[in-house]
């Protein structure tokens, strides 16, 4: 009569338990894979499997494999050796080899899954597991009875390395085409964005500006003394011009170059072989 409450109260604390631990498990149906993540959802380790021939569902009788939020209710088989075989969840001291022929027992390890929704509500009566398999040759396809099968070695490391209350989830989903996948910020347009340090940003106005020819150079100040000193110069200069154009004598060379030294070049006059 308090069955249905029980089961609430063991699932409130398994889901308890599953926030605290580190793993999840991701299995695809579509992928016939299990994943493992971490809090941060990165993965960290992936496994072929088989679920089930007969698709997906949770109806007595179905073989299927359920889909939805489920926890690993218990585990067993602890340190058993490869290939023991498990019949009712307890060892029958046998070892079955590796693609036996013929033979298709639950061996090595077995996790039991809890279902935490209506969808998934009997896959702990009907003895839902992740467990491994000696058919290795076929793992990798769907080929169930409503279990996850593994490969005797990836079920033990699976195993060893998740405890009871992990969050194991079952998808009809591509987990590897963005199911849990971490969005990755793209580079930023550096041209777009923000100016570099101490260097202007990049504008419409400033392209136009580039575009067109430098403005001359400004014109240095002069001191009053030196407009002086220009002015009472400036009829021997013309004359020194004057005469340079008339002759080339190297007297008038020598003292248009002296002029020239003494009183600076015009202001404008800029060094245009640099």
């Amino acid at each position: 009569m308090h069955t249905p409450f029980i089961v609430r109260i063991l699932q409130t604390l398994c889901l308890l338990v599953a926030a605290s631990r580190a793993e999840t498990i991701v299995i695809s149906i579509p992928e016939q894979r299990l994943y493992v993540f971490d809090p941060a959802g990165e993965n960290t380790a992936s496994y072929r499997v088989s679920t089930s021939k007969f698709g997906v569902g949770d109806s007595p009788g179905s073989y299927s494999t359920p889909l939805g939020q489920m926890v690993i209710a218990s585990k067993i088989g602890d340190g058993a050796p490869v290939g023991t075989v498990f019949k009712s969840c307890s060892r029958t001291g046998e070892i079955c080899k590796v693609n036996a022929r013929g033979r298709d027992p639950i061996v090595t390890r077995i996790l039991w899954l809890r279902g935490l929704e209506k969808q998934n509500a009997g896959a702990f009566g009907r003895h839902i597991y992740i467990h491994g398999t000696p058919d290795e040759m076929h793992i990798g396809r769907p080929v169930s009875y409503g279990c996850i099968r593994m490969k005797s070695k990836d079920v033990i490391e699976l195993f060893d390395s998740v405890g009871t209350g992990t969050h194991v989830e079952i998808t009809d989903e591509h987990v590897s085409r963005g199911f849990f996948a971490k969005v990755t910020r793209p580079p930023e347009n550096i041209a777009a964005g923000p100016a570099p340090k101490n260097e202007p940003a990049v504008t419409e106005h400033s392209k136009i500006a580039a575009a067109s020819p430098p403005a001359p150079p400004s014109p240095a100040p002069v001191s009053a003394a030196e407009q002086k000193t220009r002015a009472h110069f400036g009829k021997s200069t013309a004359s020194a011009n004057v005469a340079e154009s008339q002759s080339r004598s190297g007297v008038t060379l020598l003292k248009t170059s002296v002029l020239s030294i003494t009183f600076g070049a015009p202001p404008d006059a800029g060094d245009r072989t640099r």
